[in-house]
């Protein structure tokens, strides 16, 4: 598994943050585990949220993205 994946970051006040995810730390019912983390991008470095599956959902994950772009993985499909 790649240690680069390739996303947006969006800047997001608590309120906004809390209307666009339906996270609750600790909660078991989550879809996914949101973390802190520094992100590299064009300008720099960013302390971030990132988001991965919830170990209790790994089974839900069908299909590996070789080159960690989504975007791109969605492209060639097409």
């Amino acid at each position: 598994m790649k240690d680069t994946v390739f996303g947006g970051i969006y800047q997001v006040d608590e309120e906004e943050l809390s209307q666009l995810d339906d996270y609750v730390e600790g909660r078991e019912t989550n879809l996914y585990d949101r973390k802190s983390q520094i992100i590299i991008h064009e300008q720099g470095k960013t302390k971030a949220y990132i988001y991965v599956m919830a170990k209790q959902n790994k089974s839900m994950l069908k299909t590996a993205i070789p080159s960690g772009d989504w975007v791109c993985f969605q492209n060639d499909k097409t």
